[in-house]
């Protein structure tokens, strides 16, 4: 089978691409594809530690909590929540 089109031009051997048969978003992606559990853990995990440390209290982790669209956040707080992405990104190898 091949990839799920998105536009994109999708090189074999760079991405790491087996189909869950789920249609492509960002919130399967990022918050319920079974590929991606444990990066999933560690950007929770990463998430929680920059809310507490920056003194942030919100609900579940959303799509606009992970990019620091949360009420009287600091631009260093919005910054880690936006690199934390990137990195999820690279361990995941998608995108």
């Amino acid at each position: 089978m091949g990839p799920f089109w998105t536009g994109a031009v999708f090189d074999w051997g760079r991405f790491d691409w087996q189909p869950c048969r789920v249609p492509e978003s960002v919130n399967h992606y990022l918050f319920e594809c079974e590929k991606y559990v444990e990066a999933r853990k560690k950007l929770d995990y990463q998430v929680e530690e920059i809310l507490h440390r920056h003194d942030i209290s919100c609900g579940d982790i959303t799509v606009g909590v992970l990019t620091g669209e949360i009420e009287n956040i600091t631009t260093a707080a919005k910054e880690e929540l936006i690199e934390n992405i990137g990195e999820c990104k690279g361990a995941t190898k998608k995108l």
